[in-house]
């Protein structure tokens, strides 16, 4: 699966190059920063660094949709104006955030985190869990018990 990401990376470089030119650039994501969604850059061909490449594409811009490259993903960034540039695709992703007004999807290696407000779909489930227990017990107590060890892995809870 890997080579066809890395596959489709490179095709899309070289689209974007193609009808771009001296606008788009490849590279290796040295640092990332997770408050200000910015990223420092090791260019490939060209050489030298770039500080603080925007990961969304607005700065300041609302939370909508947050995406982190993993440290040495190859990125793809393009140069907005003198200085300023966005990475628009990574090889690897480190988290991947979704928010819609206060909904929001976390997906990280770890697992992940559905929350509306101050809702969790993991502590609803949990709460559901134990409900079954009080009501259902005496019937498959090893049955549902075993449910909260497979909600605590989906969501890397505990």
């Amino acid at each position: 699966m890997a080579q066809f990401e890395d596959k489709i990376l490179e095709a899309l470089a070289k689209y974007i190059k193609m009808e771009v030119g001296d606008q788009v650039f490849e590279g290796v994501v040295t640092s990332v920063d997770d408050v200000d969604f910015v990223a420092d850059v090791k260019l490939d061909n060209q050489g030298g660094d770039l500080f603080d490449v925007r990961l969304k594409a607005v700065a300041g811009a609302v939370k909508s949709i947050e995406v982190l490259p993993k440290l040495g993903a190859e990125v793809v960034l393009v140069k907005i104006v003198e200085e300023e540039y966005l990475i628009v695709a990574c090889s690897e992703i480190e988290k991947y955030k979704v928010s819609v007004g206060d909904a929001s999807l976390t997906i990280t290696n770890q697992g992940f985190e559905i929350k509306r407000g101050n809702e969790s779909l993991d502590s609803i489930l949990k709460e559901i869990v134990a409900q079954m227990l009080k009501i259902y017990a005496p019937k498959d107590v090893a049955g549902i018990t075993a449910i909260t060890p497979r909600i605590n892995q989906l969501f890397n809870s505990n």
